[in-house]
Formats: structure tokens, sequence, C-alpha cells
């Protein structure tokens, strides 16, 4: 509650943010599949925005199957009608439809406000191969597909504050990564003594170097990249833009998301 009086004291709204994403050894999915559960979850939502008083909930379930998905759309018409009749606004989180067309972001918009794209994770942990987080490309490509099913209206277009700084051992498999802001980034990549340049075509600056047993690529989050994604949002007329996430990004990008947020 304390941090909610402290967001309306600036006149921002506050978003309550229900995740299953961090090492869960359960399927939120597989919860969610009997009524009495879907209805024990949203009095507990419900109490909790009451409580702090937020002005709307955010469902970032990523464990969601497709033998699941039903009940998953089910859980979002319940919680949107007690939702809605208590004033507060909801929104989801979804991956870029070529991974997840199932999720039905069609029939999610006809019941939620807002439908967050997470435009990100184009290559992540396990990845075969060192990659963007989120190249320009990908970042647009989801977009379009994501407006076949939501209304501009209703899109946010969610984009990341982290990278990746990969090594590739030679001779050896899939390359490793470790996720991380963007000053920390910056760090890295001075450490193993890369230089960057524009990349047009990822809308990043990248940059490798090699060593005797190991290379080092990083595609860069940065002011020059996040605004390329912003303007996206122009392009299309969006609703607006995520972001993931707070902490990783210098004080810098405000102001450039401010651009095109506050115009």
């Amino acid at each position: 509650k304390e941090y909610v009086d402290q967001a309306h004291d600036r006149g921002i709204q506050v978003w309550g943010c229900l995740q299953d994403v961090y090492g869960s050894s359960y399927s939120a999915g597989q919860i969610l599949t009997t009524y009495e559960t879907r209805a024990y979850v949203i009095r507990q939502l419900l109490e909790a925005a009451d409580q702090s008083g937020m002005d709307g909930i955010n469902i970032d379930i990523e464990t969601i199957e497709q033998s699941t998905a039903p009940q998953y759309l089910q859980f979002l018409r319940e919680l949107s009608v007690a939702a809605h009749e208590k004033g507060l606004v909801v929104s989801t989180d979804t991956y870029v439809p070529v991974y997840t067309k199932y999720y039905d972001r069609k029939e999610q918009a006809r019941t939620v406000d807002y439908i967050v794209l997470m435009g990100y994770d184009e290559h992540m942990v396990g990845s075969a191969e060192a990659g963007s987080v989120a190249s320009l490309p990908f970042v647009e490509e989801g977009i379009q597909s994501a407006l076949e099913e939501v209304p501009a209206e209703q899109l946010i277009n969610g984009i990341p504050f982290y990278t990746r700084g990969w090594t590739t051992v030679y001779g050896e498999g899939r390359p490793q990564s470790e996720a991380m802001g963007m000053n920390a980034a910056d760090s890295w990549a001075d450490a193993h003594g890369i230089s960057l340049h524009w990349d047009s075509d990822a809308g990043q600056n990248v940059g490798s170097s090699d060593s005797e047993t190991e290379r080092y690529s990083i595609w860069m989050e940065d002011e020059k990249s996040i605004e390329e994604k912003m303007k996206l949002i122009d392009r299309y007329d969006l609703a607006g833009v995520a972001c993931w996430r707070l902490g990783f990004e210098r004080s810098t990008i405000w102001d450039i998301i401010g651009k095109y947020i506050n115009n």
C-alpha cells in the first residue's frame, strides 16, 4: 500500500502482477483447471487490490500448455468480470505468437483490457547459437503477427532492458550466456575487449572478440536500440510500452521513452 500511495501521489497507476516465472515446480495451467481454484485465486487477487489500493491486475502466467489453454482463458474471463466490477484494469503478458498460437490472443482481447507482447527472448538460455535477445525484425514481426488477433489500441509492446553476453568455447556445443542490465553489459563488453558497431538490420550495437579458446559476443540493449523499438509503437499506433525490468535500465532511457509516450 505504501508503494501504491507513493505512485498515486505522482499520478501513476499501479497494476499488481501475478507471476509464475521464477522456478516454480508446478504448472499454473494445472492449478487453474477447476472452477474452485480459479475462484480462490481471483478472490485473493481482489482482496490484495482492495487492501493496497492498486488500479489493475497484470497476469504473467507463462506455464500454460496447449491442454490447459481453455481453462486459462476461462480464468481470464472470470477474473475480468470480477475485476471490472471493482473498476480494475486487467492485462495479460504473452509471448510473440509464433511460439504459442494456442494462447488465443483474439479471445483474450475480447476479455481483458490490454495485452502485453513480450518482444524478447529471441535467443535465451539454451539457445543453439549466440544471438540477440530482441532484434528489431523479431520485435516487429511479433507485433505484426499479434495485430492479426489484437486491436492496436489494446496491444502494449514489451521491450527488454537486459541483454545477454555470450561465451562460445571453440569445439564445444551450445554457447553459454549471462543476462545483465545495461551498465553491466557495457562493463562486460569492455572486460572482453569488444568493439561495438551499429547493425542497422538488428537495430542494435553489436560486437565480438576472440581469445585463444573462446569467442565473446553481445547484442546491446541501449539508448539507440530502445529508441528503434519505441518507433514501432508510433508506427503501429500501439497502446503503449512495457519494460522488463526496472533496475536494468539507465536513467537516460526514460527520456527516450517519454518522447514517444508523453506526446
